[in-house]
């Protein structure tokens, strides 16, 4: 029996009994090159595990039950998944160990004037954490509103949504328009199609600018952790928009004849396939005859063009699409942006 002897204690072995060697979560993972089959006592999970070859798993302990948000315990082998479209608890009612998490917060909403940005998708986090029994405080942020048909303003940014709460992806840009920048975020909103003065929203990663942080976030520069991209640039002579950024991809620039796509999403294996969210959205076109942009795959909503004033398509709400809205129009009244998606969070353990 391989036995894990990396930065481990020292194992032993008697006549009646196998003395694993002990480490913690740190540890344990600067030993991943050992053979398939070695075995540790982790202090941080109270357990012994077994590196299969990929990954380590519980051998022995009690295993992780929680309840929270609804429960899945066939689309992933071995694993039991939750799934939150809106916030609550995780509550985790006995044992001890690592949990996976992946979420998105509230995309922005698009810009409902001059050709207006898509908005910005939703921040994405992703990791491991270890839990014990008790709650955890799980938050979902929801879609910012699509802005209005008056110039000055752009769509709203989304909501945060965070875990336990320490945890946060940051909510989507709002989408410019010719008198407002595209907005930062989680991932950018997009530049107004009529925007000879303003720019494309920035989202969090490690290129992101300083002054584009949130303030709370620029003792961090550069920012360690990639939540999102920036949105796209407008297109001068067919006026039309910059597409949103996405959590997985940069907005599309607007082109001559429509507005920039928004970025695709980020993607995902924890559910049990593999899942992509947070679409940026596609951007509006002022001049006539032009096409709104398509939406980011993941939940992107499209963009609108010239013709019958309405309100641009929003992403979906509660879906867990973490998407940005569609852009503006020509800003007449009843013109509108579409509206942000709200967030979702996915959070696995080994049943």
């Amino acid at each position: 029996m391989p036995i894990y002897v990396g930065t481990a204690s020292s194992s032993s072995i008697h006549s009646t009994s196998v003395g694993v060697g002990t480490t913690n979560t740190a540890g344990r993972n600067a030993g991943v090159g050992t053979v398939t089959g070695a075995m540790v006592f982790n202090t941080d999970d109270v357990s012994l595990q077994v590196f299969d070859g990929t990954i380590w798993r519980k051998a022995a302990g009690e295993a992780i039950s929680a309840t929270g948000g609804s429960t899945n315990t066939s689309g992933r082998a071995g694993y039991t998944v939750h799934t939150f479209t809106s916030s609550g608890t995780f509550s985790v009612t006995s044992g001890t160990g690592d949990i996976e998490y992946a979420f998105w917060a509230g995309g922005g909403g698009g810009s409902g004037h001059a050709g207006g940005g898509g908005g910005g998708a939703g921040g994405f986090r992703s990791g491991t954490m270890p839990v014990s029994p008790g709650p955890y405080t799980v938050t979902i942020g929801g879609g910012g509103a699509g802005g209005p048909e008056n110039s000055g303003n752009g769509g709203t940014s989304g909501s945060n949504s965070s875990f336990s709460p320490t945890v946060i992806a940051y909510g989507g840009g709002g989408g410019g328009d010719v008198n407002a920048t595209g907005k930062n975020g989680g991932s950018g909103g997009g530049r107004g199609g009529v925007a000879p003065g303003n720019g494309k929203g920035h989202g969090y990663n490690p290129a992101t600018p300083q002054p584009s942080l949130d303030p709370a976030l620029q003792p961090l520069h550069p920012y360690p952790i990639t939540q999102g991209y920036p949105g796209g640039d407008y297109n001068a002579p067919s006026q039309a928009g910059g597409g949103g950024g996405g959590s997985g991809a940069v907005g599309a620039d607007g082109n001559p004849s429509a507005g920039g796509a928004g970025g695709a999403g980020a993607t995902t294996s924890i559910p049990g396939s593999s899942t992509q969210k947070g679409g940026g959205g596609g951007a509006g076109a002022h001049y006539p005859g032009k096409s709104g942009g398509a939406g980011g795959a993941g939940g992107g909503a499209a963009g609108d063009g010239w013709g019958p004033n309405q309100k641009a398509p929003s992403a979906s709400a509660n879906t867990g699409s973490g998407g940005g809205g569609g852009g503006g129009k020509n800003g007449v009244n009843p013109s509108s942006g579409g509206d942000g998606g709200s967030g979702v969070m996915y959070i696995a353990y080994e049943s």
